[in-house]
């Protein structure tokens, strides 16, 4: 059965370039970290080195606290201190604030609310037609 909004999820993933290889259905494995990682390093044009360096700036940490704050309201079953580890050795207390700082963000800035709202379609729409995909090929 197919859905409305595949087809222009799959144009979006194509506009992208978005590395979906770790997307496989054969072993239906979707690593819902490096997707984040991968759309939103797309998306702020950064590649991952540069996100993860231990740098202060306020563009490298703004991608990383939008990584955590993705990988927080999608991934429900992860704990802070994984989604922390993961985005750079971080602690639960920094996803935390990463969540705080994002939604102060968008709470001031609507292009960027609009922006992010984005991102967080893409995810949720991705793991929905993973799940569907993961049920299907049962």
């Amino acid at each position: 059965m197919p859905i409305i909004n595949e087809e222009i999820h799959q144009e979006t993933i194509v506009k992208n370039k978005l590395d979906l290889s770790y997307m496989t259905i054969p072993g239906l494995k979707l690593d819902g970290y490096k997707f984040i990682r991968n759309l939103v390093c797309s998306e702020l044009e950064m590649s991952k080195e540069e996100v993860f360096a231990r740098s202060r700036k306020r563009k490298h940490v703004f991608a990383r606290h939008l990584m955590m704050f993705l990988a927080q309201t999608h991934l429900k079953n992860e704990i802070l201190i994984k989604i922390g580890d993961y985005y750079g050795g971080y602690d639960h207390a920094t996803v935390l604030h990463a969540k705080k700082s994002i939604q102060d963000y968008m709470d001031t800035d609507k292009v960027l609310f609009k922006q992010i709202s984005k991102l967080s379609e893409e995810v949720r729409i991705t793991r929905k037609l993973f799940i569907q995909t993961k049920k299907e090929s049962k």
